[in-house]
Formats: C-alpha cells, sequence, structure tokens
C-alpha cells in the first residue's frame, strides 16, 4: 500500500531532528520525549488518516525491552495499545503489538483495536527503534501516549519496569497534525494515580 507523503508539518526539535535513521526512512515531525532518553518521530497522512511512527530508546540495554503506546478511547491504562520490542542479549530483537486489557498485564502479544501496517524493530549503537505504521481510530489525531523500558531475564521474561520519578512521567498526549505534545505533571495528584499490581504493571498510569 503506497501513502502520499505528509503535507502537514509541525515544528521539529532540532536535536531529535539531527537523527539519521540508516533505512533512510524520513519524518516530517518529531519530539524529544521529556524521559527515558527517547524520542517519536512520525509522518501523519491526512488523507488515509495513517501514520508512520518510530520510536527511538538511546542507551539501551543488551537484554532489555521497550514499548509505546496510544490510547485512544480514554485517559487510562486500561484500553492503551502498545507496540513493544524485546532485544535479548544474544542481539535479537522482535517486535509485536500487545493490547492493554488488564492492569496486571505482563504486555502478551496479540492484535491492537486498529490495523497496523509494516511493524518492525531495530538496534544499532546502543538504540531501540520500534518502526511501525498505524491507522488513527476514527482518524482522531489526538491521542493519550505512554512509553516505558524494563529489563528481560535469561529465560526471555519480561520484567517489571522500574518505579523511578523518570518511569513514573512517561506519559502525555500527542497531536500529530500540529505536533504539539503535552508532558506529564510532576508527582501524584488527585488526577493521576498509580498502581502496582502484584508488581506486574508495565504500563502504570490509571488515568493520564
Amino acid at each position: 500500500m503506497t501513502f502520499l507523503v505528509a503535507t502537514i508539518i509541525p515544528n521539529i526539535s532540532q536535536s531529535c531532528n539531527s537523527y539519521r535513521f540508516s533505512n533512510n526512512i524520513n519524518y516530517a515531525a518529531c519530539e524529544d520525549l521529556p524521559v527515558l532518553e527517547s524520542s517519536l518521530h512520525w509522518n501523519y497522512h491526512p488523507a488515509s488518516g495513517v501514520v508512520d511512527v518510530a520510536f527511538n530508546k538511546a542507551n539501551a540495554k543488551d537484554s532489555s525491552w521497550v514499548a509505546w503506546a496510544i490510547n485512544p478511547t480514554s485517559k487510562g491504562m486500561l484500553g492503551s495499545q502498545s507496540f513493544v520490542a524485546v532485544h535479548k542479549s544474544n542481539a535479537t530483537i522482535r517486535a509485536y503489538t500487545s493490547p492493554i486489557t488488564s492492569y496486571a498485564t505482563i504486555l502478551q502479544e496479540g492484535n491492537l483495536s486498529f490495523s497496523v501496517y509494516n511493524l518492525s524493530a531495530s538496534y544499532t549503537n546502543g538504540r531501540i527503534i520500534i518502526f511501525a505504521s498505524f491507522q488513527l481510530p476514527s482518524n482522531k489525531t489526538v491521542v493519550n501516549h505512554a512509553w516505558q523500558e524494563g529489563l528481560v531475564s535469561d529465560d526471555g521474561t519480561l520484567r517489571p519496569h522500574s518505579f523511578s520519578p523518570s518511569n513514573l512521567r512517561s506519559y502525555g498526549t500527542i497531536d500529530f497534525i500540529s505536533g504539539k505534545v503535552s508532558k506529564a505533571t510532576e508527582g501524584v495528584n488527585s488526577r493521576t494515580m498509580l498502581r502496582n499490581v502484584r508488581n506486574n504493571l508495565y504500563f502504570h498510569i490509571e488515568t493520564f
């Protein structure tokens, strides 16, 4: 399937814009995310409602997982639709999708609630990058999003992410048209609650 080049170009952050992808893909917009040494790059195709994204995590450990997710239906953890990459110490890397249907998620593989195209992941010079194209549900261009990282056990099991301040602030909203990205507020308040269910939470935000 071929899509037209995006015609709407938001403001671009200089630091993330300086990154050059080895596959020669160019993205019209990018944003340096405020925590976890991550950035998001994207093209939005208004005619089709499709977004091409690259989630770029720097300084990833040799055996680790990263994930980026959107929630197109609510401001909670439940309903989040995640893209996951697992990099193992034997240099293999695998990308898959995982819908968040339980507070005790362990990022099980499953289909998302919208169409996904060309999902892949790479590991280069300490960076894990998730590439994907997906259909925005109902062409909704403003969505809640979250991102995380964690370690992988020797047996391949994904371990829960840290509950450091950076991990607890890895969420916000993104507007794929304007490029406006809102950041998490500092600390915990009445609108932001953190749950740790049997230490199995990978995405921890109940309400953004």
